[in-house]
C-alpha cells in the first residue's frame, strides 16, 4: 500500500514537471509548432529555392587527386556555360592541372596540398587537360574535359 502512494506521488511529480516544461516553451517530442501571429516568421518560397538551385547549377566543383603520372579522373563532363572549379589534391609527387583551350591552370603543388582554378566552359567539345610538370604529360598524365 505504501508503494502505491510513493509511486503515485512520483508519477504526479513527473507529470507536473512535464506540464510545467510545456508551459515554459521547452520543446518536447510531442510538441507541435503553432505559428503565433505576434512572432515574426521566416518563410522560404518556392521561387527562392529555385533561384538557389539555379545558382548552384551554374557552378560545378570537380575534385581530382593527382599522383605520379595520373589523375583520379580521366574524363570530366560539364555543361556549356557552367563555371567549373577544379580542386586538385596532390597525393604523391608534384603536379598541376592545365587546360590550354580555356586558359586555365592551377599552380604546381606538392603532396598533401590542394590547389584550384575556375573557368567558364563557354565552348562545346572535347578538350585535353594535362600535368605540365617536366615529362608528366608525355608519361600519360592527361585527361579529357567534355563540354556538352
Amino acid at each position: 500500500m505504501k508503494f502505491n502512494k510513493i509511486f503515485g506521488l512520483i508519477f504526479s511529480l513527473v507529470m507536473f514537471s512535464l506540464i510545467l516544461a510545456g508551459c515554459q516553451g521547452v520543446p518536447t517530442e510531442t510538441q507541435s509548432t503553432v505559428s503565433d501571429e505576434s512572432e515574426p516568421q521566416t518563410t522560404v518560397s518556392d521561387e527562392t529555392l529555385t533561384q538557389s538551385t539555379e545558382l548552384s547549377d551554374d557552378l560545378v566543383v570537380i575534385e581530382i587527386d593527382a599522383f605520379n603520372y595520373a589523375y583520379s579522373l580521366e574524363t570530366i563532363t560539364v555543361k556549356k556555360g557552367q563555371t567549373v572549379r577544379i580542386e586538385l589534391t596532390v597525393t604523391q609527387g608534384v603536379h598541376d592541372w592545365v587546360l590550354d583551350d580555356f586558359s586555365a591552370a592551377t599552380n604546381q603543388a606538392s603532396a598533401g596540398n590542394m590547389v584550384s582554378v575556375e573557368f567558364i566552359a563557354d565552348e562545346t567539345g572535347e578538350f585535353e587537360y594535362y600535368c605540365s610538370v617536366t615529362n608528366h604529360r608525355a608519361m600519360g598524365m592527361v585527361g579529357i574535359l567534355i563540354v556538352e
